[in-house]
């Protein structure tokens, strides 16, 4: 924001009656509701968290693994009940 535009903002502000200017000042004073979002996203990103996985390698043909039993989706399905 350039000088000009905040010295014409506190002369708008100026012109408002006592009671809008503590508005104002209120309205200033509040949290933004993103504040905590925000802040919460660049502390995961300046610590390496919030970046992206990179992909690993893959195999070219991975082969399934073999369990005995029934399937673990039938496990989850019978525990859930």
């Amino acid at each position: 924001m350039s000088g000009h535009t905040v010295e014409n903002l506190v002369k708008q502000v100026l012109a408002l009656s006592p009671e809008e200017q503590q508005e104002f000042r209120a309205r200033l004073d509040a949290p933004s509701p993103n504040v905590v979002e925000d802040e919460f996203s660049k502390m995961l990103r300046e610590t390496g968290f919030g970046q992206p996985r990179k992909a690993g390698p893959r195999a070219p043909n991975p082969t399934p693994v073999r369990v005995q039993g029934k399937p673990l989706s039938e496990q989850l399905i019978e525990e859930r009940r």
